[in-house]
């Protein structure tokens, strides 16, 4: 559309409309006649807004926002998964897209987590749920670290101990079901 992302919400919201009562008695700058010069969105921003308005980004994965503090924390990338072994201790994490929490005589918990390479299983046994219960029901972002699990294409972890990364006050909300 030829306008930078502000610009067009700017635009889309009627803000600099002269019966806002916020502009009123104002005229727009002669030499921009409507146009409001805007800084463009970071990244950090463009993702925000995408899930504030939309629930997605087609822009960028939130994951990308942290993930040179995956990195760090030594996170395999979902993609990575399928190349190692099973039954290694392995460290995975991710923007939580499930929580599941159903009436097992085990008590486990189940998460979907995704990154920007793709998705991997979290299965919590009970005994970690109830150490990590507020970072399970809560946590935008998970690591996990645990035993790699795989049967066929489908690869899980057994959870051993669970953290937290907050990417920042972005909302992404997840599908919990018990």
């Amino acid at each position: 559309l030829g306008l930078s992302r502000r610009q067009a919400l700017w635009k889309v919201q009627g803000l600099y409309d002269a019966a806002t009562p916020l502009f009123a008695g104002r005229e727009p700058p002669p030499s921009r006649a409507g146009e409001i010069p805007f800084a463009a969105m970071n990244d950090r921003e463009r993702v925000r807004a995408d899930y504030a308005a939309t629930g997605l980004s087609v822009d960028l994965h939130p994951t990308v926002l942290v993930r040179e503090a995956l990195d760090k924390l030594g996170v395999a990338p979902a993609r990575q998964l399928h190349s190692l072994a099973a039954r290694r201790s392995v460290r995975v994490g991710g923007l939580v897209t499930s929580r599941q929490h159903p009436d097992t005589k085990t008590g486990m918990i189940f998460l979907a987590l995704e990154d920007d390479t793709g998705m991997v299983n979290v299965s919590v046994p009970r005994r970690v749920y109830e150490r990590h219960r507020a970072t399970l029901h809560h946590a935008v972002f998970v690591w996990a670290d645990g035993a790699l699990e795989r049967d066929g294409r489908a690869v899980n972890v057994m959870a051993r101990r669970v953290g937290s990364l907050e990417p920042g006050a972005i909302q992404v909300g997840s599908r919990d079901f018990r």
